[in-house]
């Protein structure tokens, strides 16, 4: 919908803007290389108002706004596929069932399967010491009893 690709375009230029604002400069992060001539229109960065990151951060409103009409030209799901082609990591706003949808088809493993047991994975990845699932989560009120006598035993000074 419309709505989508609106929403997509503000998180877009909202995420160039709060890194440009934090000074991080990326030579990919620019609209010339996400928003190709393929209307018809000129790069974004033949436009002397957003030819450098200086230039994008003193005309940000502008480049919001051309940034959000050009969006608007094609569907989300385009959109995420040109910017992550592009090598800008990209995918529509989901729901709980889209966002575990985007991960598995990011090869994310954003399920885990312990004894029978699907859960969440941990989305942290460390090379040198991934996180290990061990248990499977405790059934309702497995720990119940127990948890409830420690919230009333008397603290230990």
């Amino acid at each position: 919908t419309v709505e989508e690709v609106l929403r997509t375009g503000i998180q877009l230029a909202s995420a160039v803007e709060t890194a440009h604002r934090a000074g991080i400069v990326h030579r990919d992060i620019k609209p010339a290389n996400v928003l190709v001539s393929q209307y018809g229109a000129p790069g974004l960065t033949d436009d002397p108002r957003f030819a450098t990151n200086l230039d994008r951060v003193e005309n940000r409103a502008p480049l919001r706004e051309e940034l959000e009409r050009r969006l608007g030209l094609d569907s989300v799901e385009y959109w995420a596929e040109a910017l992550n082609d592009a090598g800008v990591p990209a995918g529509p706003v989901n729901d709980i069932g889209g966002g575990f949808g985007l991960a598995g088809n990011l090869e994310l493993d954003p399920v885990t399967e312990i004894e029978g047991t699907r859960t969440t994975s941990s989305p942290i990845r460390l090379s040198g010491s991934p996180p290990e699932r061990r248990f499977p989560p405790p059934d309702l009120d497995q720990h119940g009893e127990e948890i409830r006598e420690w919230l009333h035993a008397p603290r230990e000074e």
